[in-house]
């Protein structure tokens, strides 16, 4: 039931048999049970159960033959989603060319000293700012009221719509004849709009409007995004309360003599600058489309008014330096529960998605810029995400090439293990970042700017409609916030290990642990990972070890059951496959699961090629959705496992580029091509790279014109990433050119 509904979520799925008295609800909490009637004698025993509320009601029949069970009929009770959906009321600003320039000429007229000079202090100037900027925005920019139902598409038009209307009067009427003529108009009128929306979404192309063209293809094809009514016992209000009490479930102490002991021992230094253009240039970057935080500040706004507003959000972010203090406004979160599974069981199924305020968010990327070129030359190598040149293509690359080069001599096998922490985000504890910060050499006031960040912020909850009661934390960062993900790489720097005996490999908060095992001696890989648990537990960070997993890689013959991992008094389970960062990694290394998810899913986006074809659109909309839709799935991370498949593995893959090619109607790079250019470039850019952790794999020979190529005794290593791209480099090198 499982892999049916991670295959097919939305899709109605039942159950059905005798059940003697037992229950499913426990395993299938969302499923709903339509037998109430007796089905043998006065005892309910066969059941149905459903993932569709009252799709059937059952009622009890005379049994069948010699049955003592009553046959039990179904009756549909089930309507349709198009007839229980009602039409959806939005309410949409208008932002033309005329309202934007009034509203620029409105900011420009304002005399911005008046709020800076009668403030008393930062909250309020914050809170005067952006109450103004509401008002401003409310007063000028008009507003515009449609209904929106469930089954409009953009190509539909009133002509449509009334052809539509006069073959349903036929019908009643029951003149066939007309119906029929009518229903010939229909397609030609269908045909006609879908060309006419078509032609639209090429202009925008042709016009470099990409993502509103993309916005078109997608409605084309039929992929729009879901919203997922979040289903609750029918209190939505104490749901949300439940799950912001379970948010803040890590929240033990403030920790308040410990912060104000490091507060103490900082020097106080000279605050980071921010100028207008530093606002301004933040401001244009802004997506418009993301939702406001709780302060109702659109992006739109400040994008379109970047440079009348980029001046008194200047001041204000540089007083929110100055002072080391961030304004309540911009520390209150709505937290917006996204569920991570189909059907959620429970509280952990449902992800904290944080959505803060689109100023404060710009504030952080001014001063992550300024954590980053203070911690840069101290970040640990083997720490991969939010580095400049560095991606999971990098991760995985150094994990399999450490394993191969280990794998290529006798006696020896592998063990990696892929940490999984419990809320990673919201385990922060603000005195122990403080306190990193510092050993980091961050600026001493960015680290008080820091403490006010991720302290007394409060959240709330947001189910359906309803919203908890805000509660106030001082425990970890918001998962949705721009600074956090690198504020948590920053807590977990000192962890590091990079000895011959074990690998401790980071990409944010995947981490994998590669034990590197010589003649059945595992005492410093146990070692290492009793001291990783130890270093958790003193650091507040949460190891979930039911989703911790292990894989031992040993070509050994003979070799003898291994035993597994304890941490914390729980035993860690032994898989034969692990999906680390997007790619499927088996304890063979012949990467046949990972090909079949790949295949899967190259189908899959085939069947939308397919769909954009009806619309009969131009070679170059179907390149760039092949490019961007279709190749990069298959494309993604080919740089670490493509020269190391199989030919029936290969083939199947190029069978994908071959009906993508028909599809597109143009002859297409086939995928050895294609991964052969990628690994050539990846294998020039680890090159030039001089503190990649694999640019030493590549050494320049005396001659000065070719690389090294390592020699390995096994054919999957000499298959693998460093040797092929070598190869290539070599191949590709062109003439005269030196190395030296």
């Amino acid at each position: 039931m499982a892999k049916l509904e991670n295959m097919a979520p939305d899709a109605p799925k039942f159950v059905l048999r005798d059940f003697n008295g037992c229950s499913i609800k426990s395993v299938l909490p969302n499923y709903y049970q339509y037998v109430e009637c007796p089905t043998r004698r006065d005892k309910t025993l066969d059941l149905c159960f459903g993932n569709i509320k009252d799709a059937y009601k059952g009622y009890a029949k005379p049994p069948l033959g010699d049955s003592d069970h009553n046959a039990i009929q179904l009756v549909p009770q089930y309507k349709q989603k198009l007839k229980t959906s009602k039409p959806e009321i939005k309410i949409v600003k208008q932002w033309t060319d005329e309202s934007v320039e009034r509203l620029r000429g409105c900011f420009d007229c304002t005399v911005w000293d008046i709020f800076v000079n009668t403030s008393k202090n930062l909250e309020e100037l914050t809170s005067v700012v952006t109450d103004y900027i509401r008002f401003c925005v409310d007063c000028i920019i008009p507003e515009k009221t449609f209904r929106v139902f469930p089954n409009d598409k953009p190509w539909v038009n009133k002509e449509l719509k009334g052809a539509l209307h006069r073959k349903r009067r036929a019908f009643e009427q029951g003149d066939r004849l007309k119906m029929k003529a009518i229903q010939k108009e229909i397609r030609q009128i269908t045909n006609d709009c879908k060309q006419k929306y078509k032609r639209q979404i090429e202009v925008k192309m042709r016009g470099n409007n990409l993502k509103h063209a993309w916005q078109g293809m997608y409605t084309m094809i039929g992929k729009e995004e879901k919203k997922r009514h979040i289903v609750t016992n029918g209190d939505d209000q104490a749901f949300a309360n439940e799950l912001n009490g379970f948010y803040a479930r890590f929240e033990t102490s403030d920790f308040l003599l410990e912060r104000d002991a490091i507060r103490q021992q900082l020097q106080y230094g000279t605050p980071p600058t921010i100028t207008a253009e530093d606002v301004r240039r933040v401001f244009n970057k802004i997506d418009s489309k993301k939702a406001p935080g709780p302060d109702q500040i659109s992006g739109r706004v400040l994008q379109m008014c970047s440079e009348q507003l980029s001046l008194i959000f200047c001041q204000l972010f540089q007083k929110s330096l100055d002072t080391q203090y961030i304004p309540k406004a911009w520390k209150s979160s709505l937290i917006v529960p996204v569920p991570k599974v189909a059907r959620p069981a429970d509280l952990n199924d449902y992800r904290p998605v944080a959505l803060t305020s689109i100023v404060v968010k710009s504030l952080e990327r001014i001063v992550l810029r300024h954590i980053l070129n203070d911690v840069q030359c101290n970040i640990d190598p083997l720490q991969f995400a939010y580095r400049n040149k560095r991606s999971t293509d990098d991760a995985l690359l150094y994990m399999l090439h450490n394993i191969y080069c280990h794998l290529d001599k006798p006696k020896r096998y592998v063990r990696v293990l892929f940490i999984d922490f419990s809320s990673a985000f919201n385990t922060i504890r603000p005195h122990i970042m403080m306190e990193r910060l510092g050993q980091l050499g961050v600026n001493p006031n960015i680290i008080r700017w820091v403490e006010s960040f991720l302290t007394e912020r409060t959240q709330c909850v947001r189910v359906n409609e309803a919203v908890s009661s805000p509660i106030m934390t001082n425990t970890g960062s918001p998962q949705g916030s721009v600074i956090s993900p690198v504020l948590f790489t920053l807590y977990t720097n000192e962890c590091r290990s990079n000895t011959p005996e074990h690998l401790t490999i980071k990409f944010a908060d995947d981490t994998a642990i590669v034990g590197l095992i010589l003649d059945s001696d595992e005492t410093n890989y146990r070692a290492w990972v009793d001291q990783f648990a130890d270093w958790c537990r003193s650091s507040y960070l949460h190891l979930n070890i039911k989703k911790t997993k292990e894989i031992i890689i040993d070509y050994r013959i003979g070799s003898q059951p291994h035993q597994c991992l304890v941490i914390n008094e729980e035993d860690v389970a032994i898989v034969a496959e692990y999906k680390y960062l997007g790619t499927i990694i088996d304890n063979k290394l012949q990467w046949n699961s990972n090909t079949d998810t790949v295949y899967k899913k190259g189908l899959q986006r085939l069947h939308f090629m397919r769909r954009l074809r009806q619309f009969r659109v131009d070679s170059d909309m179907m390149l760039l959705f092949y490019h961007s839709f279709v190749e990069s799935t298959l494309l993604f991370c080919c740089v670490a496992w493509y020269f190391s498949l199989s030919v029936t593995n290969k083939n199947r893959l190029s069978k994908i580029v071959n009906l993508a090619s028909k599809v597109a109607g143009k002859k297409l790079d086939s995928m050895a091509i294609t991964c052969e250019r990628r690994v050539l470039k990846k294998g020039q850019a680890i090159n030039r790279d001089m503190s990649h952790p694999l640019h030493q794999a590549y050494e320049v020979l005396p001659s000065g014109r070719r690389f090294r190529l390592p020699s390995f005794k096994t054919n999957r290593a000499s298959k693998s990433f460093i040797p092929t791209s070598i190869t290539f480099m070599n191949k590709n090198l062109p003439a005269g050119q030196h190395f030296k």
